[in-house]
């Protein structure tokens, strides 16, 4: 039997020509190929965003002549992904902004905001100036809101102590709760932030923020300069301690504007900070820093990373 008859030849040729033709066709729909085909598709619209394969842009050159023991900022809204990381994983103590993991435990709790709570002389803690007494009445609500815009301190611990817990049930639930999200370097061991134990770092205190902003509870308190809250019948008003950065708005050339956020501050951690700020296009960046040297330092240095990251990094 002959190796190839004449009909298997054309057979062969005819099956040759076939899949030429059709890897013809497949080619010549490529962009490019085809000069009379459809405009080519850009590499704009096939390649992942930026923000899907992020790499962290490069640190700002003042970086390193911050006064602050840590930084973390990052991109909050419409996307997060991290823009400055400076020794994020260091640990230090967080002194007010404790208050963040303690009024969203208070708010896992449910409360009855109307009901009345008179200060006792074991609530007193030392901070600030007194702004409450023992023997006068406050709602929940009013000591809510004593806590957080004038970070008093013996408002938190009678707010906790209204609960119907002891205060070591209330920091066990603290603990618990940065457990549940992933924070490994996160402690506390009061609710308030006097105690130097409580520690965390920018990176971890930053998650913390990121849920507390999320609460409407939390962000409608957090960004007022002052407030008025009544006391045993009687208006008092209350200031916060946060005016040099709760102030910042975008104009006279600031290409920022605060939002929310809360300061702290011990001997022990130097001036804390964690805020939201938004630019002209309610793009919005989380920032965080940890110890740095004076509360006007932490103000500039705030403005600093803010102004950079919005200029260098967020685009309009």
């Amino acid at each position: 039997m002959m190796p190839w008859s004449f009909r298997s030849k054309i057979a062969l040729i005819a099956v040759i020509v076939a899949v030429i033709f059709n890897f013809l066709s497949f080619v010549s729909g490529f962009p490019g190929i085809n000069e009379l085909s459809v405009s080519p598709i850009l590499a704009s619209d096939i390649l992942p965003l930026q923000k899907d394969v992020y790499r962290m842009a490069s640190p700002p050159p003042f970086l390193s002549l911050l006064s602050a023991r840590s930084v973390y900022v990052s991109s909050e809204k419409p996307d997060i992904y991290p823009i400055i990381r400076y020794k994020v994983d260091e640990q230090a103590p967080l002194a007010s902004l404790t208050k963040l993991m303690t009024a969203l435990v208070i708010l896992d709790l449910e409360l009855n905001w109307t009901e009345e709570v008179q200060i006792k002389s074991s609530d007193y803690r030392e901070g600030s100036v007194p702004k409450i007494f023992p023997g006068e009445i406050l709602t929940r609500e009013d000591l809510w809101t004593l806590a957080l815009v004038g970070s008093d301190n013996t408002a938190t611990i009678s707010l906790v102590n209204s609960l119907g817990i002891s205060e070591e049930e209330f920091i066990k639930k603290m603990n618990e709760k940065s457990s549940r999200v992933g924070l490994t370097k996160t402690v506390f061991i009061e609710p308030t932030g006097l105690s130097s134990q409580n520690l965390s770092t920018s990176r971890e205190i930053a998650a913390i923020a990121r849920i507390a902003f999320s609460q409407k509870k939390i962000t409608e308190v957090l960004k007022l300069p002052k407030a008025e809250i009544t006391v045993s019948g009687k208006k008092r008003t209350v200031y916060s301690t946060d005016q040099h950065i709760k102030t910042h708005q975008i104009n006279n050339g600031s290409e920022w504007a605060f939002v929310t956020g809360k300061t702290g501050y011990i001997n022990e951690s130097g001036y804390n900070v964690v805020l939201l700020a938004k630019n002209d296009n309610n793009k919005e960046i989380l920032v965080a820093i940890l110890g740095s040297s004076s509360d006007l330092a932490r103000a500039e240095e705030v403005n600093r990373l803010a102004r950079w990251s919005f200029e260098n990094v967020i685009v309009k």
